[in-house]
């Protein structure tokens, strides 16, 4: 597929995209070419031997750098609702072989009710969810409840533009609206990362 194949009719509406082909455009190389998980990683400031919790993981796109910043004496939660796509990030990591990441745990869930023991998280990272939300209070909730005291909130998402694909622009969440949605969970921006021309990064801590 052509990138511009990509743009126009991969990305437009994934939620008319079956399990298989989803995973396949979130792990693209395309993506890759406008969004680099490795440098988004790196600008949050994740280190060896923390606790990350990738909430909304799908196959992977972010969770395996995470994995790869934490080193096995971190910890990734990689929390999806869909169990293909989770099966998709085993296979994932299992490609990887012997490359040295932490140790990844796997959870079927929905991101506003996981089983993330409390108070143990060092960053929580969503992208791409937090538009989708019917219930973002819940969400924000259960987000306060798995994180420690001075653990950092990264929320990345669409900038609310037409960008000729990706999510409806109507249901996008411009960067002040996510702000004021994070602010009433309880949480303020603190900073913000470059998360690729088409999305924003907000770094967030509880108020």
């Amino acid at each position: 597929m052509s990138r511009a194949t990509f743009y126009t009719q991969a990305m437009p509406d994934t939620d008319k995209l079956g399990t298989d082909e989803l995973a396949r455009v979130l792990m693209s190389e395309e993506r890759r070419g406008w969004q680099n998980p490795e440098k988004v990683v790196r600008a949050i400031g994740v280190t060896r031997g923390m606790v990350v919790a990738d909430l909304g993981c799908g196959p992977g796109f972010f969770t395996i750098p995470l994995a790869s910043a934490v080193g096995r004496s971190g910890l990734v939660y990689g929390v999806d609702s869909n169990a293909g796509m989770l099966s998709y990030l085993r296979d994932n990591l299992e490609k990887i072989g012997k490359t040295p990441i932490g140790l990844v745990k796997l959870i079927e869930a929905d991101v506003a009710q996981t089983d993330i023991p409390s108070g143990t998280v060092d960053v929580a990272f969503f992208a791409n969810i937090l538009h989708d939300l019917t219930e973002p209070s819940k969400f924000l909730r259960e987000v306060r409840r798995m994180i420690k005291k001075d653990s950092i909130i990264v929320d990345i998402d669409w900038e609310k533009k037409e960008s000729g694909f990706g999510p409806p622009l109507e249901i996008r969440l411009s960067a002040a609206q996510s702000k004021e949605i994070l602010r009433g969970g309880g949480f303020k921006v603190v900073g913000s990362v470059y998360a690729g021309r088409f999305h924003y990064g907000l770094v967030c801590r509880s108020i």
